[in-house]
């Protein structure tokens, strides 16, 4: 469905998107929960070797240290 309308919300980390199915979505866009919502729901961390394929040339620093 193609979206049509995208708002941010000053007061809190949220965007607001309106698509062609007439419904609204909250995008929860705070940097620190989408990150912890990101590695409570994945499986194991990146790899050094995974990180080396796609990140070559960043230091191995995995965001998800469990």
């Amino acid at each position: 469905m193609p979206i049509y309308v995208v708002a941010f919300e000053s007061k809190d980390p949220v965007l607001v998107t309106g698509g062609a199915d007439r419904t609204a979505r909250l995008w929860n866009v705070d940097p620190e929960q989408v990150a912890a919502y990101v590695c409570a729901t994945t499986g194991d961390d990146i790899s050094r070797g995974e990180w080396e394929k796609y990140l070559p040339n960043v230091p191995y620093a995995p965001p998800c240290a469990r």
